[in-house]
């Protein structure tokens, strides 16, 4: 099976409680997801607060910036620690990014910008700013270039 691995066997690696399994709703479940091994919980907000400690080095300045407190940003950093097992900053003074605090620095920068980018598209497809349209036209010449143009003249039209 590779490196995948069988739901009774991250129940034995994560210490699920047997009872949530069989009797148990998605509710009681979720304080035991993020502890399964191998499965990737990445919270855009923990991401977010890293960004900011990132961008400050200095944890009092993120958190007035974040409008939280320094605990809570502490929090949410050391989720992100935890979660990628990895630590991200010199906890010196001044505050310095390790390795990979500098690596998932610039990838948290592209994958917020990413999260921002779909959501702005799929906004525009909901309010029908962007979406598609299909219409048969006959390959006449005439008809069906003349069609073509018009349609380009008023929009971004691709011919698929």
């Amino acid at each position: 099976m590779g490196n995948h691995k069988l739901a009774w066997e991250l129940i034995d690696e994560t210490g699920f409680p047997e009872e949530l399994i069989v009797n148990g709703s998605l509710d009681r479940l979720l304080p035991y997801i993020p502890r399964l091994k191998g499965v990737l919980m990445i919270n855009f907000l923990n991401l977010e607060y890293f960004l900011a400690a990132a961008e400050e080095l200095n944890i009092t300045r993120a958190a007035k910036r974040l409008y939280i407190s320094q605990q809570s940003l502490s929090n949410h950093i050391s989720n992100l620690e935890k979660e990628f097992d990895v630590q991200l900053f010199n906890r010196t003074t001044p505050l310095t990014l390790t390795y990979a605090g500098r690596a998932l620095k610039q990838r948290a920068k592209q994958l917020l910008e990413l999260k921002d980018e779909t959501y702005r598209q799929l906004a525009d497809i909901k309010d029908f700013t962007t979406g598609q349209i299909s219409i048969g036209v006959s390959h006449t010449t005439g008809t069906f270039h003349s069609f073509l143009r018009f349609c380009r003249s008023i929009a971004k039209i691709s011919e698929h």
